[in-house]
């Protein structure tokens, strides 16, 4: 329990010792009285804390309430003062009474706030005009009672029901009906609960005083009796209601208005006028010049109130004007692409979606069908979205369709629009807004992102098995040199010149191994690395030229060659090309086998991919079998230990190929079918130059 609750407690307890002790009896009424002030200095210090923790609406309904509860607490002095100090009667009229009056204006402002009011920047005029007017009701009311002297069945200070229910019970009443009416007709979560906390306290201030008038005129009861225990438990129901107030941290949600609610918020301060136009058709008997200032002041803080709230009208629509042209310049320069439709046409679209979707102006999108731009099958996704998501899509990527026929990569997203009212009843189409956004180069990056990665990770994967190769196979001819060195040293000393000699050339032999080896490797290295301008080469004199530069392997071995005619020119280096050939032109010689008549073919079919020429280099040797079609291009990698060469010749093949954006691959159906190397090249266009 909050520690203000704790002392209201206290204090409620301590009024009921000093009552049920003291009574009458000196000093009972002067403590009875010092309990209520403090329980009403208590609650208003708590209302105003509440206001502290609050923000807009509620802190003001809180600061007025505490408010209310300091004049009451100053009237209370005043009569303390007057009857427990000085010993006499509270005089009717005087200020004591003028406070208790008052303490209820504070109350009825707090009535005529609007929970859903924008924030003004202070002064709110229109509540300080809302203040004065229930202030000049007040005033003019206490003035009514006190001042005109009372006429048979006219004096509202004689006015009684039930014999003891007098004015300032009626009106107390009243105010509580009000809380409560008000606690009803709110139309946000918070409002609510703060009226009908603010109403326990103003219910249990009208008990308190409809209690108080009963002992007093039935029973004839004076301060000190038990009929003053119920202010304080009314003042302390304030303490507590206060003390326990948190305000909500959930978001506003109201609820839908009511003719009630704007009579009671929106048209209550135009009564104010009627009640002081009452109460002066009876003060003119007596005061006429009096009621006549009443009524106007009344009139004109009406009149004020009403040009503040047109002024108000102005300035929102100006607002509103501004907000919607700023808001619409935005659209206008947005570089996302906004559309507008209702019932599946398009109703507006912004310059940006004009521009993707292919269109010269956005009027040439207005009244096209929103479906039109999308597939079918898209069609269908988005409708189950939409149905998924009636609170709007998150974004989605999707295939779009430009009015040119070509397709674009999207993002859309969606947002549900209110139907108009004005809107035919026979439409009932859905309606909402698109932002859509080109992604296509993006999406294009990605691809290509994506496929840097994959090629990066072949090349690291590619650099890990030619680092193990290229240690493994340049140790061999190191181990062969180091092992013969010793059998020279051997020889040199026992002086056999012979056997001298023989492991010198064992040794010549696997530095020269040694040096072709680190030879093709920085070959290998240099290609895609090195690279030379790409040009139009024509490969029929690229493969005649491979041809001569392996003529005498060819003639050694007897291999017939057969070049085709009219090769396709394609784009790329001249001299790495003739490397490809050659070497594919020296592993068919090498591995001809027995065959009586080796022979060698140079041509071109079709079937290669869009833009590129397939060629083929085909023998009738030893062929090779299907799960060695893969290996024969790996480093170093040789079928057969003992045949010649190096094992770079293939690798280097597939790196050329490869680096001029073709592909390279065996076609062999096994022992002694031949073998066919298949590779494609980017074909020339028929304007470039031949190199």
């Amino acid at each position: 329990m909050p520690r203000a609750a704790r002392a209201a407690l206290l204090i409620v307890v301590a009024h009921a010792l000093v009552l049920g002790f003291l009574g009458r009896a000196p000093p009972g009424p002067l403590l009875s009285n010092l309990s209520m002030i403090a329980a009403g200095l208590l609650a208003a210090a708590a209302c105003w804390r509440a206001a502290a923790r609050s923000a807009g609406f509620s802190r003001s309904v809180w600061r007025l309430v505490a408010v209310a509860l300091g004049i009451w607490s100053a009237a209370q002095t005043s009569w303390t003062i007057t009857e427990n100090l000085l010993r006499a009667e509270v005089p009717q009229p005087s200020l004591t009474h003028l406070l208790f009056r008052l303490c209820g204006a504070p109350l009825i402002v707090a009535l005529l706030l609007d929970e859903e009011q924008v924030a003004v920047i202070p002064p709110d005029w229109a509540r300080v005009l809302d203040s004065a007017q229930v202030g000049i009701v007040f005033l003019f009311f206490y003035f009514d009672v006190y001042f005109v002297p009372p006429a048979p069945g006219t004096s509202l200070a004689h006015l009684e029901v039930a014999g003891f229910l007098d004015i300032s019970d009626i009106e107390n009443w009243l105010i509580a009906v009000a809380y409560v009416l008000r606690a009803v007709l709110a139309r946000t979560p918070e409002a609510r609960r703060l009226f009908l906390r603010t109403a326990l306290y103003v219910v249990g201030y009208a008990i308190a005083s409809t209690a108080y008038n009963y002992g007093y005129y039935y029973l004839l009861a004076r301060t000190g009796h038990w009929f003053d225990i119920p202010w304080t438990l009314a003042l302390g129901v304030a303490t507590v209601v206060a003390a326990t107030w948190q305000p909500s941290v959930e978001a506003v949600r109201s609820a839908p208005a009511s003719a009630m609610r704007v009579l009671t918020v929106g048209w209550v301060p135009a009564m104010a006028p009627i009640a002081v136009l009452a109460l002066a058709l009876q003060v003119a008997r007596y005061q006429l010049a009096l009621a006549f200032i009443a009524v106007l002041a009344s009139v004109s803080v009406f009149g004020a109130r009403l040009l503040v709230e047109r002024y108000r009208q102005v300035r929102a629509l100006e607002a509103l004007r501004a907000s919607e042209e700023r808001y619409a310049r935005l659209v206008e320069l947005s570089p996302d692409a906004i559309a507008v439709f209702a019932d599946g046409q398009i109703n507006f679209a912004n310059p940006a979606a004009a521009q993707l979707m292919g269109a010269a102006s956005p009027q040439d999108l207005v009244g096209r069908d929103v479906g039109g731009f999308v597939t079918p099958e898209t069609r269908r996704a988005m409708r189950e979205r939409i149905a998924r998501f009636p609170a709007g899509s998150p974004v989605v990527e999707l295939e779009a369709r430009r009015l040119d026929g070509s397709t674009l990569n999207v993002e859309v997203v969606f947002l549900p629009l209110p139907a108009p009212e004005t809107a035919p009843p026979a439409q009932g189409g859905p309606a909402g807004l698109v932002v859509a956004r080109d992604v296509t180069e993006r999406r294009r990056a990605e691809t290509e992102r994506e496929t840097l990665i994959r090629e990066l990770e072949a090349r690291n994967a590619e650099l890990e098995r030619f680092s193990y190769t290229v240690s493994h196979d340049l140790k061999a001819p190191l181990v062969t040199i180091r092992g013969f060195l010793g059998l020279v040293e051997q020889a040199a000393e026992r002086g056999d010149t012979a056997t001298l000699h023989v492991d010198m050339e064992r040794i010549h032999r696997a530095s020269d191994r040694m040096e072709r080896l680190l030879s093709e490797l920085l070959d290998l290295s240099r290609v895609g690395r090195v690279a030379r301008p790409a040009e139009r080469v024509a490969m029929e004199e690229v493969a005649r030229e491979a041809v001569a530069n392996a003529d005498r392997s060819l003639a050694d071995s007897g291999v017939a060659v057969v070049v085709a005619p009219d090769l396709p020119a394609v784009m790329g280096d001249r001299v790495r090309l003739v490397e490809v050939v050659q070497n594919l032109v020296d592993n068919a010689a090498k591995f001809m086998g027995g065959q009586a008549q080796p022979r060698i073919e140079i041509g071109s079919r079709g079937g290669g991919p869009e833009g590129q020429a397939m060629f083929f280099v085909r023998d009738n040797g030893i062929g090779i079998a299907e799960r060695f079609h893969e290996q024969v291009f790996r480093l170093f990698d040789k079928l057969d230990p003992n045949s010649p060469g190096t094992g770079v010749g293939l690798a280097l093949v597939k790196r050329i190929v490869e680096v001029h954006g073709g592909r390279v691959w065996v076609e062999s159906p096994g022992a002694d079918g031949g073998t066919t190397f298949c590779f494609t090249l980017p074909l020339a266009g028929p304007s470039q130059p031949v190199g």
